[in-house]
């Protein structure tokens, strides 16, 4: 039996992957599908270019070759995406809202306007890709309601899903073709560090047989890796977001960076299918734990601040929602995806940013890892 501890978007994507294969499965989760940090995420889905240009925007310090890697896997989970989708709706009927078109990353200050004319510079040194640069009153043209003391934009490419319905969607089909998913969390082990064998999991009462263990679980991975004697640190930030409702809305997908209590934020305006929008982003660190996804009202007051400030009419919106979950971003950066050190059998699937989008690949390539490694194991066996 291969058990998924995370019925997130990684383990649901595990386990779509390996219904897919034919390789039943039993999903662990300790809540809901979908119930923390994958289902409230802003399900954004970065191709290539897009992909650097965050990481360089974000992560100016990282190695150009971590940031690739991470952009590569993200690129083909983009290119698989719509296949994902279709095979969703036509099996569960779930529409996972697919929506693809255009974003403007705003400057609204001279330093915002430096910081997006260098980062445009990397990505081209990185790719190959000419970025397109337009001026503020360009950008006015394309979304009227952007304040007019935004300075310059890039036009990048967008796509984006549902990320609640998108978890939910891959764990129906899973479910459908014979994976199991159990609402109890992992809370014992037996194995021999030995061998690297995992043999059993225990969830409630019950004592799981286990072929294969794939640790998914995002910022609760810690504690579960710490009890097989695997020492792993991730970096715990809680992400927040409103929802909003408003008599005028904009038509286009805006965001622009300010700096906020010495940290960028990521000032994201979305319209959304169904009239709302999704707006702002903060990320705190200080104090974070897996536990602590509770909203606080300095992000609420700097996200309504800082929107009222780029779009003038979001100062009359109304929050029907304020979303919070924390990610557990690899110490590394990027993802961490394969066997975990010093085990035979167990498998980590373990990624904080961008995990919507980088879900196809990495549940296809641990499910066929997986795959390879059991037809092996019982070949030796035999």
């Amino acid at each position: 039996m291969i058990i998924i501890i995370g019925g997130g978007v990684m383990g649901c994507s595990t386990a779509y992957h390996l219904a897919k294969a034919g390789i039943p499965a039993t999903v662990l989760e300790m809540d809901a599908i979908g119930a923390k940090a994958s289902g409230k995420a802003a399900g954004f889905l970065d191709s290539l270019v897009v992909s650097v240009f965050y990481s360089c925007f974000t992560q100016g310090n990282a190695e150009d070759s971590v940031r690739q890697q991470f952009a590569q896997v993200a690129d083909a989970g983009f290119k698989m995406f719509p296949a994902i989708v279709d095979d969703i709706r036509e099996r569960t009927e779930i529409d996972v809202q697919y929506q693809t078109g255009i974003q403007l990353r705003c400057a609204m200050s001279q330093k915002e306007e430096e910081t997006l004319l260098s980062v445009s510079k990397q990505v081209r040194q990185l790719t190959g890709i000419e970025v397109e640069i337009i001026s503020g009153d360009e950008s006015r043209r394309i979304e009227p309601l952007l304040s007019p003391r935004v300075r310059l934009a890039v036009k990048l490419p967008y796509a984006r899903v549902e990320p609640y319905r998108y978890t939910l969607g891959l764990a129906e089909v899973a479910e459908q073709m014979g994976i199991e998913i159990v609402l109890h969390q992992a809370t014992a082990f037996r194995f021999s560090s030995e061998t690297g064998l995992v043999h059993e999991v225990q969830a409630g009462s019950r004592w799981l047989p286990c072929e294969a263990l794939v640790v998914a679980a995002g910022p609760w991975s810690d504690a579960i890796l710490w009890q097989l004697g695997i020492s792993y640190q991730s970096r715990m930030v809680r992400g927040q977001m409103l929802r909003l409702t408003c008599p005028t809305v904009p038509q286009n997908y805006v965001v622009y960076n300010p700096e906020v209590d010495g940290m960028v934020c990521d000032m994201l305006v979305f319209p959304c299918a169904d009239g709302s929008l999704l707006a702002g982003y903060t990320g705190d660190t200080d104090g974070v734990t897996a536990d602590s996804d509770n909203p606080t009202a300095r992000s609420r007051q700097v996200i309504s601040e800082c929107l009222a400030d780029f779009v003038p009419v979001l100062a009359n919106a109304s929050i029907v929602e304020h979303r919070a979950a924390v990610l557990a971003n690899p110490p590394q950066g990027g993802l961490v995806l394969g066997r975990a050190p010093g085990w035979q059998n167990v498998y980590l699937a373990l990624v904080g940013d961008g995990g919507i989008g980088v879900s196809p690949l990495t549940g296809q390539s641990i499910a066929r890892l997986i795959q390879d490694d059991i037809v092996g194991r019982r070949d030796v066996g035999a």
